[in-house]
C-alpha cells in the first residue's frame, strides 16, 4: 500500500485528509502536514512526518501551490526521500489517488489529467474563456515619471518567491517584473528552477546576483517599468541600496518572512508574527533608514505593519 502525505499552507491538508476519510473511513495510509501553523520551521516538520512513515511502501507526496514554499521544500527532499510529487491537487485527485492501488509516476499522471477534467463551471459549461485584460503601457504605469524605473518594492525574505509573494504581494503590487536578486540562487540551477515555478502567470521573472541586478536597475532601458525586487537578506537589500545610483535608489523596504529559516546559533527576534530580524539585520536596516528609505516588517499585504520605530523597539 502507497503512504499518502498531503502538506499545504495552513490547514488545508488536514481538510483534504479528513474529506478523504469522509468517503473513505480505511484510509489509514493519508497522512497530513498543516505547513506554517505549529512552527515556521516547515522543512524540519516534513522531515519528521517522512520519518515517521511506514518503511519500504511508496510514498505520493501531495502539495497545494506549484510554487508555493511548501512545494519548494518538498521538491529539494524528494531525491533524499524517494517519494513522488504532486503538486496543485484537488478533491477529485486526492479520492482517485486513495481508491488506487497503482503508485507510479505514471500512474499519477493519469490521475492528474482526470482531475483537471473535474475543475469546471457546472453552470456555464458552454462559456468560453475571455481573453486577459490588456496591460496598461509600462511607461503610463509607472508612479515615479520618467528616468528611472518604478521599483514598487523592495522585499527582503528568506524564501525568495513563494506563495505570499507569488499571490498576495504581487496581486497588491501588479508589476511586470520580478527581479530576485539573490547571488547564490543566480548560481544555483536547481533553486532558479524552483523560483521560476513559483512566478505568476503574466509577470516576467529575472534572478540576478546583487550585483549585476544593481547594473540591471541602473540601465535606462528599464527606466520607467514597474519592478518588484526580492532579496534574500535585509544586507542584501542595503548592499543593492548602496549600488544603485542616485537616480534609480529605491524608497521603501518591506522586511517580509525574513528569519523564518534561522539558523543555529543565530538570535532572531520576532517583530510582529511571521517577521523576525537580528542585530546584524537591524543595522542594515537602520542604514537604509537613515539614507530615507521607508522600513517596515510585514508579511503580507493584508496583515499589521510595524514601522521603523517598532521594529527598533523590538531589539532593544
Amino acid at each position: 500500500m502507497s503512504q499518502i502525505l498531503v502538506a499545504t499552507h495552513s490547514t488545508l491538508a488536514e481538510g483534504f485528509a479528513q474529506a478523504v476519510k469522509f468517503f473513505k473511513a480505511d484510509a489509514d495510509n493519508v497522512h497530513f502536514l498543516n505547513g506554517y501553523v505549529r512552527s515556521q520551521e516547515f522543512e524540519c516538520e516534513l522531515r519528521e512526518q517522512l520519518d515517521a512513515l511506514p518503511k519500504g511502501e511508496p510514498v505520493v507526496v501531495c502539495t497545494d501551490i506549484p510554487g508555493g514554499s511548501v512545494n519548494q521544500v518538498a521538491m529539494k527532499l524528494a531525491d533524499e526521500y524517494g517519494f513522488m510529487l504532486v503538486s496543485g491537487v484537488n478533491m477529485p485527485f486526492m479520492l482517485e489517488l486513495v481508491f488506487s492501488d497503482d503508485a507510479t509516476y505514471g500512474a499519477l499522471a493519469a490521475t492528474v489529467a482526470n482531475a483537471r477534467e473535474q475543475l469546471m463551471l457546472p453552470l456555464a459549461q458552454d462559456v468560453k474563456p475571455e481573453a486577459p485584460a490588456a496591460k496598461a503601457p509600462a511607461a503610463a504605469s509607472a508612479k515615479s515619471g520618467k528616468g528611472k524605473p518604478s521599483i514598487v518594492l523592495v522585499r527582503a525574505d528568506d524564501r525568495l518567491i513563494h506563495g505570499l509573494v507569488a499571490v498576495a504581494w504581487t496581486s497588491h503590487l501588479a508589476p511586470e517584473t520580478i527581479l530576485v536578486a539573490n547571488d547564490a540562487a543566480a548560481a544555483d540551477d536547481f533553486k532558479k528552477n524552483a523560483l521560476k515555478l513559483a512566478k505568476p502567470a503574466g509577470v516576467k521573472l529575472f534572478i540576478k546576483p546583487v550585483e549585476k541586478a544593481a547594473k540591471a536597475l541602473n540601465n535606462p532601458v528599464n527606466d520607467g517599468k514597474r519592478i518588484f525586487v526580492v532579496t534574500q537578506t535585509v544586507e542584501d537589500a542595503e548592499r543593492l541600496y548602496s549600488l544603485l545610483d542616485d537616480a534609480h535608489k529605491f524608497s521603501k523596504l518591506n522586511i517580509g518572512t525574513a528569519g523564518v529559516n534561522k539558523k543555529p546559533g543565530e538570535k532572531y527576534v520576532a517583530i510582529i508574527p511571521q517577521v523576525y530580524t537580528t542585530a546584524e539585520e537591524f543595522a542594515a536596516a537602520k542604514k537604509l533608514h537613515d539614507a530615507g528609505v521607508n522600513v517596515f516588517g510585514q508579511a503580507n499585504p493584508t496583515l499589521e505593519k510595524a514601522d521603523f520605530a517598532a521594529i527598533e523597539h523590538a531589539l532593544n
